[in-house]
């Protein structure tokens, strides 16, 4: 009887490690785009192939993918203003939103959280990424 009060806590930590895996796939996400552009469309193409994104909803409005978050059809909302390409080409930077649902806290922070590390891998990709303090890409 002694034995197994120490096997069976080995075997939990030499099992459950590989068994136990924090990475969320299938976030479920709403995409509004008022841009149209080459590079929005780049930017949700680079955002849906990652592999952790689903996509559930298009809207034309911010209201309209709300709606879809409150019906939990949608756990992040990502909208892409209009313009986005010109002010990244003519500033450097462009800004987009991303909105979570906060219900389910754990999909809307690593979903952000994925969402954000998309995008600043894309910045990179296009040669927008940030130089030392100064602001460059988008946010």
């Amino acid at each position: 009887m002694p034995k197994i009060i120490f096997i069976i806590p080995i075997m939990q930590l030499i099992i459950l490690p590989f068994a136990a895996n924090f990475e969320m796939r299938n976030i479920n996400l709403s995409i509004v785009d008022n841009d149209h552009s080459v590079t929005s469309m780049q930017l949700v193409d680079k955002v849906l192939s990652s592999g952790y994104f689903r996509l559930t909803d298009r809207s034309d409005r911010y209201d309209e993918a709300l709606t879809s978050v409150e019906s939990n059809e949608s756990d992040i909302i990502l909208e892409i203003p209009s313009d986005f390409e010109r002010d990244l080409g003519k500033e450097g930077r462009a800004d987009v939103m991303i909105a979570a649902n906060a219900v389910n806290g754990t999909k809307g922070g690593l979903g952000s959280s994925y969402l954000s590390s998309i995008i600043q891998d894309f910045n990179r990709e296009k040669g927008f990424a940030s130089m030392g303090s100064g602001r460059s890409g988008f946010d």
